[in-house]
């Protein structure tokens, strides 16, 4: 990184649609099964493209929102020469959000009741995301996976939220701003605390994601954890995504998860090696909702 006033030259520059939500569709869609994806999105070029590859894929994007006059969201994706990534997000949430009746409409209630597993995501405004705990919470008929990210910004979730997910995927990083203000290092819960709490206040299972293992919280005393991956893992989030989509896979078929459904997302998913938009393939019936860039 440059110091202040100074600069550097990158070797390479590439684009591409990405974004938590797309990508866990897009690597669900690949297994030939149906995908639908709630999203707002801008009106750009970008978003163009997006919808475009979107479909090319397979995505349903029936429920994709067009947002008139909006940019499009961005991450910015810092390759470091070591091997390691950093991540640098601009949601654009003032503007790319669901419109106030678009979660409430009969159509989307339809197609949330009617999904084999649900996948959630925090690339969504704030308000949606209550929005979409709400109607679970009202009609759940389904398994709810959140992949917590980006972290939450403001009140952590509330416990009927937390009672409404089934499978939570995170990394030790992310777990903290799901209980707690992590402003206040003095009164700062350790990773386990926060995971004994999250468990006691109703989160059935919890996925933690490291850099080069998967362990596994909520299970039995007997449940085997699965094998730490021999090279370590670099880019943790675009991981994140392909275990949320190969364990849905997987959840999908039986509403619930076994020792070996978990360790088949672990091993199935790109983890040393996976950037957005470049993920082998995992799919599942489902409707999940994410960001669409």
């Amino acid at each position: 990184m440059p110091a202040p006033n100074t600069s550097v030259q990158a070797y390479a520059f590439e684009e591409r649609p990405g974004g938590k939500g797309l990508n866990q569709a897009v690597g669900l869609a690949r297994l030939g099964e149906r995908v639908r994806l709630l999203s707002p999105i801008g009106s750009d070029s970008e978003a163009a493209e997006i919808l475009e590859y979107l479909r090319a894929e397979r995505v349903d994007t029936d429920y994709v929102e067009v947002r008139h006059g909006c940019k499009s969201p961005r991450t910015v994706v810092l390759a470091i020469k070591n091997g390691s990534y950093l991540h640098i997000g601009w949601k654009n949430e003032h503007d790319v959000r669901f419109s106030s009746n678009f979660l409430r409409t009969a159509a989307v209630r339809q197609a949330i009741e009617g999904a084999s597993v649900v996948l959630l995501t925090l690339e969504l405004a704030r308000d949606s995301v209550q929005t979409i705990f709400s109607l679970l919470a009202g009609s759940k008929r389904c398994p709810v996976i959140l992949t917590a990210s980006p972290p939450i910004e403001g009140a952590p979730l509330s416990g009927s939220d937390l009672r409404s997910i089934d499978f939570l995927i995170a990394s030790e990083w992310e777990l903290q701003y799901i209980l707690e203000d992590t402003s206040d290092d003095d009164s700062a819960l350790s990773p386990q605390e926060i995971i004994d709490r999250l468990l006691l206040a109703g989160v059935a299972v919890i996925c933690v994601i490291s850099f080069n293992q998967c362990r596994i919280y909520g299970v039995s005393d007997d449940f085997i954890q699965p094998v730490p991956a021999e090279v370590v893992l670099t880019d943790q989030s675009a991981s994140r995504d392909a275990f949320a989509a190969a364990l849905a896979s997987r959840v999908a078929a039986s509403g619930s998860a076994t020792e070996r459904d978990f360790h088949y997302a672990y091993k199935g998913s790109p983890l040393n090696r996976s950037r957005a938009g470049q993920r082998p393939a995992v799919r599942v019936r489902v409707a999940g909702a994410g960001s669409g860039a």
